[in-house]
């Protein structure tokens, strides 16, 4: 019998976001550091710009179903698991 997914709950959605937006700043560091000190055409440098771009996508797919999974909720509470203010600084990715 095929296992039924139950996806990620509205608080798991919530901490995931917040640590991914703190991931998302890291890549974007990096990504900068990365081209100015190797040039942009540089292997280091087209996977950090590989990495940032994986990483967007992750947050594209949790944002669009964290919306379905919680049509009840306000969308500004719903939007801002992935895309809003920043709430922890203490970062898993650094």
């Amino acid at each position: 019998m095929p296992r039924k997914f139950t996806g990620f709950t509205f608080e798991e959605h919530q901490e995931h976001g917040a640590r991914l937006k703190l991931c998302n700043d890291a890549l974007v560091s990096l990504a900068v550091r990365t081209a100015n000190s190797y040039g942009k055409t540089s292997t280091a440098s087209k996977l950090a710009d590989r990495a940032k771009k994986a990483l967007d996508a992750l947050r594209c797919e949790l944002d669009d179903r964290v919306c379905e999974e919680n049509r009840s909720l306000p969308d500004a509470e719903v939007t801002g698991c992935y895309y809003g203010p920043e709430t922890r600084r203490d970062s898993p990715c650094s």
